[in-house]
């Protein structure tokens, strides 16, 4: 029979999957507190939340909500879960950099909406660049025809003149 405090945890947990947009399985054993407080302080700025949750507990969750966790070996460690609710990825780059600083957490697994990722997938999602990169990548490019067309009529123009010039010099001269 479980406890009363495992049923609440495991309500409470289901509450945060259903609101999550992606998700981080990772091992924290050898992170300080310290370290620990500044990880959950920084990933909490981008809206998320990391924490330590009993795998049984997270492997109810993940299965009463149709979660397919493709390899049941991620939750034989110890785990810290991320949860990303404003942006998919902003979390897991700070969980990723935090690592490649620290050493730890070591990533094991996740999930994007409720599809599974291995760990080479997670890195490769927490190496694409920021979607303020992105956006502005976008607008420069959607501005840069623009800027051609403009130079092109300030060059044409500009030999206007010059020529414009060049002919009121030679009238000059002849009279």
């Amino acid at each position: 029979m479980p406890s009363d405090k495992n049923v609440k945890a495991v309500s409470d947990l289901k509450e945060d999957l259903k609101k999550a947009k992606s998700l981080v399985l990772s091992n924290y054993v050898g992170l300080d507190v310290e370290k620990m407080t500044k990880l959950r302080q920084e990933i909490k700025k981008v809206g998320g939340n990391y924490k330590v949750i009993k795998n049984t507990l997270i492997k109810l969750s993940l299965k009463d909500l149709g979660f397919k966790l493709e390899d049941e070996e991620v939750l034989n460690q110890p785990t810290a879960l991320l949860l990303a609710f404003d942006d998919e990825i902003a979390p897991i780059k700070i969980l990723y950099d935090f690592s490649q600083t620290n050493e730890l957490p070591k990533i094991k697994a996740g999930f994007l909406a409720k599809d599974f990722m291995t760990e080479d997938k997670v890195v490769e999602l927490a190496k694409l660049p920021s979607l303020q990169t992105l956006q502005a990548k976008l607008v420069g490019t959607l501005n840069s025809p623009v800027y051609g067309f403009v130079y092109a009529l300030k060059a044409n123009l500009q030999k206007l003149t010059s020529v414009l010039a060049e002919i009121g010099k030679q009238k000059e001269a002849t009279n």
